[in-house]
């Protein structure tokens, strides 16, 4: 049953929507650190502002009225980033454009600063707009994208570099205004904007540290929820447990199967004569064999009823050879029958199973509402199937398959005794069969 084989799709389609949910919650709360930078740069410009009147210095007035209108659309940025970062709303190209934005914004803000032709851009790095710039570096943190982070750095380094670079003025003497501006720029307002915003660097970083373990805990628990998962559903169901995914099995197809019906003889009689914990055992023991011999021969173990076991065989290409699997994983659970009776011990019960084999159409998908949902296959070739190991109960075989299951030509089926042809419930026309005698 290749396309049935149990991937790691789970892990891939539960880790994307968990990235998803992660991207949403740093989109909302990078909004939020923005509309917080904006303001702490807001604040800091304003006591530029106040502090070069209380000077008498007004030749960089323009400038400073240029990065207070700036901090004002930076602070509008925020905002709407907020507003989209809804998870109704948000698009994960969002992220791309406000990122480049931002470039924008910071850019244009530390070219005015140094736009002068009299002042040497290379004091730009002087700025408190550099620990800003960093401090956006360190929110890429936030999120769990590498490709959006290596595009917003090249595009801050690329603008930092154009800008410190494009009139350094190197070798000439500085004027007074220059100084003047250099010793503004390390007052008192533009430095608690710098103590701002190095503590909000460090509340990032640490931000960033929690969600990246939050998250490894919570997917390593997913992870350990589906591998506990799938011990109670069949790989179908186990393999990819998203909408997309569930949507496509609910949409029943129609295959050409053989169905195995398998149930241990005297259970009843067993239950009564053993203590619960040997009869847990036994059930145990015997389920482990099946799926043991499911796997092995391509199949499935649609459900386990008690001591009954139901499983499917498909061989989507080669529909032919899906008895033959279903006969070769029967004799490999009565191979380990026979193993354990003949090593058991003088007192344990001996145990012995009778099956039925039918091969046909059948529906195929997860049938239930959106409180439970069983994967199995329904149809006339179920039915049949567990009509002949009832059949197999009631006569002392083994196994009984119907003739038109395989080729009973085939040496390989040599073992099979002609039953003939018997009436089977639900059907208007009995059937040929073959048996297997039990031992």
């Amino acid at each position: 049953m290749a396309g049935w084989k149990m991937t790691d799709n789970l892990a891939i389609g539960r880790g994307s929507r968990l990235l998803r949910q992660s991207d949403v919650q740093a989109e909302r709360l990078i909004a939020i650190l923005r509309m917080v930078l904006s303001s702490a740069l807001f604040l800091g410009v304003a006591g530029l502002l106040l502090n070069l009147d209380s000077a008498g210095l007004t030749a960089r007035r323009f400038e400073l009225v240029f990065l207070l209108f700036g901090a004002a659309a930076y602070f509008v940025l925020g905002v709407t980033n907020f507003y989209f970062s809804d998870p109704k709303r948000f698009k994960f190209w969002q992220s791309w454009l406000f990122n480049a934005l931002e470039v924008g914004l910071l850019g244009a803000q530390l070219f005015i600063d140094v736009y002068d032709p009299a002042t040497p851009s290379l004091i730009a790095l002087a700025s408190p707009l550099l620990l800003v710039i960093t401090l956006v570096l360190a929110i890429q943190a936030l999120r769990y994208r590498l490709e959006l982070h290596i595009f917003t750095a090249l595009l801050l380094l690329a603008v930092c570099a154009a800008v410190t670079f494009y009139a350094p003025l190197v070798g000439e003497p500085w004027s007074n205004a220059v100084i003047e501006e250099m010793r503004i720029l390390y007052s008192p307002p533009p430095n608690v904007m710098r103590f701002v915003i190095l503590a909000t660097l460090a509340l990032v970083v640490g931000t960033a540290v929690y969600r990246s373990r939050r998250l490894v805990l919570r997917v390593a628990k997913e992870v350990e929820d589906a591998d506990n998962l799938r011990r109670f559903l069949p790989g179908e169901l186990s393999v990819d447990l998203s909408d997309d995914a569930l949507s496509d099995l609910r949409t029943p197809q129609r295959r050409d199967v053989t169905i195995l019906m398998m149930d241990l003889r005297g259970f009843t009689e067993m239950t009564e004569t053993l203590g619960a914990s040997q009869v847990a055992d036994v059930l145990t023991w015997f389920r482990g064999l099946v799926i043991d011999a499911a796997e092995k021969h391509g199949g499935i173990v649609d459900k386990f009823v008690g001591d009954s076991a139901m499983l499917i065989f498909d061989r989507k290409h080669a529909p032919e050879t899906s008895a033959p699997d279903a006969i070769a994983a029967f004799q490999s659970v009565m191979t380990g029958l026979d193993h354990r009776n003949r090593s058991r011990e003088a007192n344990s019960h001996p145990i012995d199973a009778a099956a039925g084999i039918h091969r046909g159409a059948a529906l195929i998908g997860a049938f239930g509402d959106d409180r439970r949902l069983e994967f199995t296959a329904l149809g006339t070739t179920v039915n049949v199937a567990s009509r002949l190991e009832d059949y197999a109960k009631a006569k002392n075989l083994q196994l009984v398959i119907s003739s038109s299951s395989i080729d009973v030509s085939d040496q390989n089926f040599h073992q099979f005794t002609d039953l003939g042809e018997i009436a089977v419930k639900g059907l208007s026309e009995p059937i040929s069969v073959l048996g297997l005698l039990s031992k």
